[in-house]
């Protein structure tokens, strides 16, 4: 095996807080794994954003190489904020940015491309870049490193887009008058034309760059799991049924729990599983779902062992809005390992189409006292050895370095 310098472009790369940095801080570890040279081109870390993640450790870091970037987008930061200055001034950045600005404000490093195109110019010139890997969003990360592969056709450039693009609903798109919509979708176009690869996990993320113009392959790298698959014992049932939840609620999510909740209402008092939410949940949610149904529970990510409240729960949630209901998401590839059956809110896509065909679990409103019966615990392993880390790692090194 040639040795390779690959360089990550990633704006929430641990240390950074942010599960956009996920994905990439696990491909990291296995190409680091591999025998690579790995560097980080991040923003740089502060009190806010940085913080421990359970999915890279101390070791890992310390085995890269960091850049950072320094420049913050305070439109992004004030969209975020509420006060009265923060809204008066938010008003006029608006303002300013709907006559000013190409494309979306909103985007995180749509003001750091000059910062970005010199980083990305000392660390090759310093020491070659053989892959530049670039993950989005932010989507002008991609725009930069087609603008940097235009200078170094030498250099192979692969943006993986971890979310839809030109139909995200999460982005702020929405947002832009018509000639920033414009200026974006330019810069959507501009991409394809220049890089060499493009991945998602997604079918439906890949379509979005089908045109004439594409001159990137596109590939298919789903969500994956870097947990031990060991075999199972089915673990003994609590009295009353704990499931939990991991995560924020998706944008038009909340009314299919609360449609689901008012199903498991119907069951006798003592068929009622507990559903415990763990993550940051604004209070009125909070009671607004306590008062559907009496068996909720939440936890705040600060006050919780993660872990240990998965590896000892009876199953686990899955929810889902029309947005991404045909999305495998981290989560499903990821906690397959745990041997939990999957209680699964939302539209009936390809998702609940896969939970129900492989045995894994069910609708909340399929739930009842078989459910645990019915569930495969080797269906689930099955699954998940066929989504590792590993696998999808050596795959983008193969199709990148053709074998």
């Amino acid at each position: 095996m040639v040795k390779k310098h690959l360089l990550i472009l990633n704006w929430q790369f641990p240390p950074n807080t942010g599960i956009g940095g996920r994905r990439s801080a696990k491909l990291a570890k296995e190409w680091k794994n591999i025998g690579h040279e790995i560097s980080v081109l991040t923003r740089q870390t502060s009190g806010t954003n940085k913080g421990s993640q359970s999915w890279i450790n101390k070791g890992d870091i310390e085995a890269f190489d960091y850049f950072f970037i320094q420049k913050k987008n305070t439109f992004n930061a004030l969209y975020f904020k509420t006060g009265l200055l923060n809204s008066a001034l938010l008003w006029f950045l608006k303002k300013w940015h709907g006559i000013f600005t190409a494309g979306n404000p909103i985007d995180d490093c749509r003001f750091s491309g000059r910062e970005i195109a010199q980083q990305l110019e000392n660390i090759h010139k310093n020491k070659p870049i053989d892959l530049l890997f670039v993950s989005c969003a932010p989507f002008s990360l991609s725009v930069y490193a087609g603008r940097f592969k235009k200078l170094h056709p030498e250099v192979l450039v692969w943006c993986d887009f971890r979310d839809p693009w030109k139909n995200a609903v999460n982005y702020g798109l929405q947002l832009l008058n018509n000639r920033q919509l414009k200026s974006e979708l330019r810069f959507h176009q501009e991409v394809p034309e220049t890089i060499d690869f493009i991945s998602a996990p997604y079918q439906g993320i890949l379509s979005e760059f089908d045109a004439p113009n594409c001159r990137a392959k596109k590939v298919l790298i789903p969500h994956f799991t870097d947990r031990e698959i060991n075999e199972l014992k089915r673990p003994i049932q609590k009295a009353i049924p704990e499931f939990i939840y991991a995560g924020n609620l998706y944008e038009g999510s909340l009314i299919h729990v609360l449609e689901g909740v008012m199903a498991i209402n119907q069951l006798k008092k003592e068929d009622q599983p507990v559903i415990h939410f763990i993550g940051d949940f604004d209070l009125q949610i909070q009671q607004q779902l306590q008062q559907a149904y009496d068996k909720f529970q939440f936890t705040p990510w600060m006050n919780t062992g993660l872990e240990k409240q998965l590896e000892s729960c009876d199953g686990l949630i899955i929810i889902l809005s029309e947005h991404n209901q045909h999305f495998h998401t981290t989560k499903f590839y990821d906690f397959l390992p745990l041997g939990k059956p999957y209680l699964y809110i939302g539209p009936k896509g390809e998702v609940h189409q896969t939970i129900v065909d492989h045995n894994l679990g069910c609708s909340i409103e399929q739930y009842n006292v078989s459910f645990f019966d019915r569930y495969q615990t080797q269906e689930a392993l099955r699954l998940a050895r066929k989504h590792t880390a590993t696998i999808m790692a050596k795959r983008i090194l193969s199709d990148a370095f053709q074998g």
